[in-house]
């Protein structure tokens, strides 16, 4: 059996991994970013099945294909500078250069496709054996091991994707719509066309907010999301550029004239012959059997690239019409920006999503955004020297309309009305294609330079006299975000050293973080994406991540440098703020990543060894050039000597048809286990929420009880549940439920609630003290359990136990002297105090009554048998 039988099964599978890529991009859009795990319950459980039986059948065939395939399997064993997954693509794709372009040698080795592949389901091994660890948090470390199998799944599927020209066109359609889906949406709130309730965050803080009102789309928090907003900005103002560089005078071409017909057309035949008579001998059959390679090869070329001689019509419609059975295909070959006619309509759709980036980017006045796009572009720029100025035309008309547009919708609070809201928007896009396609047109003669040289500053300039003057607060004022920050980190750094190696399993910082902190600050996310891995994983795991955004930056900035800037502003953005907690930020890199595999463009020097392949092999087979995985036409002989290739290793060395088709099939099966535990907990969380809706308390246990079988040790739904049984069976419950978070502050702290209301002095005080060193700077909690033992303290003397109720009183009076040193050092120190940690005089009324039941129980008891001392302190809470 060879390639060309098992075709079907191959596009069949390429359909679906697409199709599975873009439910997961687009469900992420609509899931407020899968920051919260539980809404990704319902989709992981019928979402990965399908992803992993597609990521084990695609791997299974591509080694069947080549094992079964005498002419491609020699090519594997020499090429070994070729990774597996997409050596079809590399043949494909192939473009022969004139010897003096300056295009990198690039070939992509094997190692940096599998830390690419392989990263994630080790990082997600790790999470499983925390599971048999005693993490901080079970239900934390389970989510953790769902969210890195659902990035093992995508990063997999997506590479799958990017083996065929379909499969490409399609990802970078995908980019696009997820792009303008959040940009736009949120815009459309602004103006009230759609309905999300919690898209823009109101404040009064000057801190927070210069305009008391800040943008955050889908997302709704606004620094995440104009770190998204910068992403997808940045990746279209670096093609927009480029555009501008390449072919800027061809705006000014009828609109129907295809790009390339007259000049690169030309070229590229010359360049071909050039390239194939380097390494050609002088008879005829040589001369054209290169010549029927060459032919191919120009033909593989310019419909890749968008430049073969077509027809207008059919180059944006295709011969059978938009209605036509290519219909799909060309709306994704539209919004991949590969089918658009050449000259001004292409110029204005590629610049056409600028604009709501920007406007997007600057309403949600993220500076931690501002800043991580203005360095990644700084960081692209010396892979692409020559763009400095046409990245500053490029930007300029759409960042200075996106500034008018943030006046005046700032000015409206973000909640204008939806008919000057829209004709602004519309108006002011408008006005930024149009003045963007003259900023890239090439200008005629000197003055024509000079004016165009003129204008793109002037209209920087514009852009930052009208948002500086708004944000010149947050911008030059007090730093008081990096200060509350760093005392963060310093904490997060010290709960580091507890476990450095391996760290304490998923989510240790949300639930260890009222422990450790250093004052009363609010903050139960890191702010930081490395200390939060560092904290879960350790060095080991921290290792991991690093190395994959390490081999994914080189990628990156190798084979696709205009998106080695969206890239740079993640990883820079991340050690900041919590955008790795979104599972659309982990969604976002992977379909970077595998964008840059697929626009992989192979060194010249195996040109010559591609051009002594013979015509007959691929003429006779004209679908196998798009065949998943294929390395070269099938039947194509190759001279080592001739290409003379770097050595990588290869896939296909001996150890990996035993351990490496293994692996494979071990992390595509772990798929159905995973989907069976989303599952259950879908099924937990929802008979959770039809609990909290129910009024009967029988029905309410009913269901709480159904939810705990499905998902043990939920936090939330046990302290729900317990509140509704009887002190016996609350304590049971609570128990159990921290036997799975040990360190729950909440948890233990309704355990301390119920020994209290039993009357159990002992075990009250050992579990308050336990759960007051779980959250220290709780005022709240502080009170409580001082008022607790004072509760416990009049119970046993009007019980006629003065003994026993002199020392349960002086063990309140020890949790309030606690409780005030702790005030003090606060007061003291100056630092935050968010959650407004004061000793009061509430406090100091209860020491007194405390004070005077420990001094004088004969005098108290005679007091509260008269009913002369009415203490409403006493009640337990």
């Amino acid at each position: 059996m060879d390639g060309r039988k098992s075709g079907p099964t191959l596009t069949a599978l390429r359909i679906l991994s697409v199709g599975l890529v873009a439910v997961a991009a687009l469900s992420a859009c609509l899931l407020r970013g899968m920051f919260f795990t539980a809404d990704m319950y319902p989709l992981l459980s019928f979402w990965l099945p399908p992803a992993g039986i597609v990521c084990g059948l695609g791997l299974l065939f591509y080694v069947y294909q080549n094992q079964c395939n005498p002419a491609s399997l020699p090519l594997l064993k020499r090429q070994r500078n070729v990774a597996g997954f997409n050596g079809g693509l590399q043949s494909a794709r192939f473009k022969e250069q004139p010897e003096d372009d300056s295009a990198p040698d690039f070939r992509l080795p094997v190692p940096v496709l599998v830390i690419l592949l392989f990263t994630p389901p080790v990082i997600a091994a790790f999470y499983a054996l925390h599971l048999r660890l005693e993490p901080v948090s079970l239900t934390g470390t389970m989510n953790e091991l769902f969210r890195w199998g659902f990035y093992t799944a995508f990063a997999w599927l997506a590479c799958l994707s990017t083996a065929t020209r379909g499969g490409r066109t399609a990802l970078a359609a995908l980019w696009h719509i997820v792009g303008l889906l959040l940009s736009l949406s949120a815009l459309l709130a602004v103006c009230g066309v759609v309905p999300l309730p919690y898209a823009v965050l109101r404040t009064a803080s000057p801190e927070i907010s210069a305009t008391g009102v800040r943008l955050g789309g889908l997302l709704e928090y606004p620094n995440t999301f104009g770190a998204v907003m910068a992403i997808f900005g940045l990746e279209r103002w670096f093609a927009v550029a480029e555009a501008v560089r390449e072919d800027g005078g061809r705006v000014q071409e009828p609109l129907g004239e295809v790009h390339g017909r007259k000049g690169r057309t030309s070229e590229g035949k010359a360049n071909v012959k050039k390239s194939s008579a380097a390494g050609s001998g002088k008879n005829s059959a040589e001369t054209e059997q290169k010549g029927g390679v060459t032919a191919w090869l120009r033909g593989r070329a310019g419909r890749t690239t968008g430049t073969e001689p077509t027809r207008p019509a059919q180059a944006v419609f295709g011969k059978t019409g938009v209605l036509g059975l290519r219909g799909p295909a060309v709306l994704m070959r539209f919004l991949a920006g590969e089918a658009f006619p050449q000259g001004t309509a292409r110029q204005l759709l590629r610049q056409l999503p600028l604009f709501p980036y920007a406007a997007a980017l600057l309403l949600s006045e993220s500076r931690g955004a501002w800043l991580a796009a203005a360095a990644a572009a700084a960081a692209a720029l010396p892979l692409k020297r020559r763009l400095a100025a046409p990245l500053l035309a490029a930007a300029a008309a759409p960042l200075a309309a996106a500034a008018l547009l943030y006046r005046q919708y700032a000015a409206g609070g973000l909640a204008v009305q939806p008919g000057p809201g829209l004709l602004a928007l519309a108006g002011l896009w408008a006005g930024a294609l149009l003045a963007g396609l003259w900023l890239a047109r090439r200008p005629k003669g000197a003055a024509g330079l000079l004016q165009q040289r003129l204008y793109a500053p002037l209209l920087w300039a514009a852009a930052g006299c009208a948002v500086l003057p708004l944000v010149r607060g947050r911008v030059g004022g007090t730093p008081a975000t990096a200060l509350a920050r760093g005392e963060l980190y310093r904490d997060a750094w010290r709960l580091a050293g507890r476990a450095p190696w391996l760290g304490r399993g998923g989510e240790t910082w949300h639930g260890s973080y009222l422990a450790v902190q250093s004052s009363p600050y609010v903050g139960s996310q890191v702010h930081s994406g490395y200390l939060d891995i560092l904290l879960n994983l350790g060095i080991v795991g921290l290792a991991g991540v690093v190395l994959w955004l390490l081999a994914a930056g080189w990628l990156t900035a190798k084979a696709s440098p205009r998106r080695f800037a969206p890239f740079a502003a993640v990883v820079l953005h991340g050690a900041v703020d919590f955008d790795w907690s979104y599972g659309l930020i982990w969604l976002l890199l992977s379909l970077l990543a595998a964008l840059a595999v697929a626009e992989y463009a192979p060194v010249t020097s195996i040109a010559p060894a591609i051009a002594k392949s013979r015509p007959s092999a691929i003429t006779r087979s004209p679908r196998h050039e798009e065949a998943v995985f294929s390395p070269l036409p099938p039947q194509s002989s190759f001279s080592p000597a001739a290409a003379k290739p770097r050595e990588f290793y290869h896939l296909r060395t001996s150890i990996f048809p035993q351990l490496g088709l293994a692996c494979i099939l071990a992390i595509s099966l772990a798929g159905l286990p995973l989907a069976r535990m989303a599952y259950s907990a879908a099924q937990g969380d929802a008979l959770y929420r039809k609990a909290m809706q129910a009024d009967e308390p029988a029905v309410k246990i009913a269901l709480l009880r159904q939810s705990l079988a499905y998902d043990p040790g939920q936090p939330r739904v046990v302290l729900l549940l317990a509140r509704l049984l009887p002190a016996a069976e609350e304590q049971t419950a609570l128990k159990q439920g921290l036997a799975r978070s040990t360190e729950d502050p909440r948890l233990n702290w309704a355990l301390a609630r119920s020994y209290m209301r039993s009357g159990d002095a002992a075990d009250a005080l050992h579990w308050a003290r336990r759960s007051l060193r779980l959250d220290r700077y709780n005022a709240g909690k502080q009170m409580q359990a001082a008022q607790g033992m004072l509760g416990i303290a009049t119970a046993q003397r009007l019980a006629g136990d003065p003994g026993r109720a002199r020392r349960s009183a002086g063990a309140g009076l020890a949790l309030l002297r606690q409780f005030r040193l702790l005030a003090a050092g606060t007061a003291r120190t100056g630092g935050h105090n968010d959650r407004r940690f004061e000793y009061g005089p509430s406090a100091a009324a209860l020491q007194l009554r405390l004070t005077q039941l420990a001094a004088e129980p004969e005098r108290f008891r005679s007091q509260a048998v008269s009913g002369g001392t009415a203490d409403d302190g006493a009640a337990i809470p």
